[in-house]
């Protein structure tokens, strides 16, 4: 199967260095950034506020000897650059908005499917995310039109931001700015495995574990299908009979299941009861069928 690639356009890019700066990040995000990374590892996870919900979530790519990349939305830049000098005291580290000086393609498939990376011209990683894979690829800006033609020559194709969605949602991975924000819990939207309690404290961590050790959440994300709707939708108000149970987020239209899929910040109480859940859209009453749900952990 040919490769594919997408060129997302929204995307941020922060370098912090120094020797001080993995111990930095380790009281900030919530994955390990101390004893699981090694030189070209990357991990997802989130930097939470004091309050356990989602500041921004972020992909750090560590590509040598005390430097770190976050790849994160191009929106929560400014705030984030803000949120981490805020915490950047007595450390030997430094913080740089590295947006625009690369650029990032996505290379869409299996690990094993990937073509030959070796360059110095860009930083490369594999990511799995549920049934998502795809490679990241940060290379230097004057070097992005030889690498897109590299990739078409060797038969890769340049898919829509809108198949790249379709992807996505299908995976049920959220979005910064849509799914979440600082109203949100990272287990609300299924980002409980990126939460780390094992490797000591970070900021949000208290309150993270104590939800974890509640065994539940009273929203969860969910993949939804919209009955005989054809037409995308989004910020929809969900009811179960004639109470409000959540929204429905965005949508698109799946090609593997011929039907409008949409992501929903359900009530996890809507999910475990028997009864209909609908959409209203102007007039139109549209009847949902949750597609995927996690898994609701019970201590």
């Amino acid at each position: 199967m040919a490769l594919s690639f997408f060129l997302p356009e929204d995307r941020g890019l922060i370098e912090v260095t120094g020797k001080d700066a993995a111990v930095f990040l380790q009281g900030l995000f919530s994955q390990d950034v101390v004893k699981n990374f090694s030189e070209g590892s990357v991990t997802y996870g989130v930097f939470p506020t004091p309050k356990g919900r989602v500041f921004s979530d972020a992909y750090i790519h560590h590509t040598s000897p005390n430097c770190f990349f976050l790849d994160v939305e191009g929106i929560i830049v400014s705030a984030l650059l803000s949120h981490l000098n805020h915490y950047l005291i007595l450390l030997d580290a430094e913080v740089k908005n590295k947006t625009g000086e690369y650029e990032l393609i996505s290379i869409l498939g299996e690990q094993s499917v990937g073509p030959d990376f070796s360059s110095n011209e860009a930083f490369v990683s594999f990511v799995q995310r549920g049934e998502f894979h795809e490679y990241r690829v940060w290379v230097v800006k004057s070097q992005k039109e030889k690498w897109l033609r590299n990739l078409q020559v060797s038969g890769a194709v340049r898919v829509s931001s809108e198949f790249y969605e379709m992807m996505q949602i299908e995976a049920v991975i959220p979005k910064l700015g849509i799914e979440m924000d600082e109203t949100t819990f990272p287990q609300e939207v299924g980002l409980e495995e990126y939460l780390n309690f094992k490797k000591g404290c970070f900021i949000g961590a208290e309150v993270l574990q104590r939800i974890f050790y509640q065994g539940h959440v009273n929203r969860a994300l969910v993949l939804l299908g919209l009955g005989e709707c054809r037409n995308r939708v989004k910020n929809l108000k969900v009811f179960e009979e004639s109470e409000e149970v959540g929204k429905i987020t965005r949508s698109i239209f799946s090609l593997p299941r011929n039907r409008v899929t949409a992501l929903g910040l359900l009530k996890v109480s809507a999910l475990d009861s028997k009864k209909s859940l609908y959409a209203r859209d102007g007039e139109e009453k549209i009847l949902l069928e949750v597609l995927k749900q996690p898994q609701m952990q019970r201590q």
